[in-house]
């Protein structure tokens, strides 16, 4: 699940803010997309930068009463304008290695590089959408 544009709703706003006070403070989510994940296992993997896990957990959890079952930020030193290499070493890094390769994987991703990323690694990605709601996640 990606966060930035899939799960929060209002991350164009970034630049209205300091990020501290908008991820603390103005950070909405789209709720009827946790309403459809809380169901599942659910894994965040996101460019955000790692020193912002804590503080974007709390929020969501605040806006939502739910959080993911992990949350995988960027720890890897590469620059978060880099989402699909970002998300791709986190995968390897990560997920592979507890999850397995051939699990029942489904990225929910609005990035078109990165849902390419994905279908090299194997991973289904569809993209999130933007307008009205999912009655069921797509498959």
């Amino acid at each position: 699940m990606e966060l930035n544009v899939a799960l929060s709703e209002n991350f164009s706003e970034t630049k209205n803010h300091s990020f501290v006070n908008f991820i603390a403070l103005e950070e909405k989510f789209q709720l009827w997309l946790i309403d459809l994940l809380k169901t599942e296992y659910v894994i965040v993997i996101t460019a955000r930068n790692d020193r912002w896990k804590e503080a974007t957990l709390k929020r969501i959890f605040q806006e939502s009463g739910w959080n993911p079952q992990e949350a995988l930020f960027n720890d890897t030193g590469i620059p978060g304008k880099a989402p699909p290499r970002i998300k791709k070493e986190l995968m390897e890094k990560y997920v592979f290695p507890k999850h397995g390769e051939q699990a029942n994987y489904l990225a929910i991703e609005s990035n078109a590089n990165t849902r390419r990323m994905y279908a090299k690694l194997g991973v289904k990605a569809i993209d999130c959408k933007r307008e009205g709601i999912w009655t069921t996640i797509p498959n």
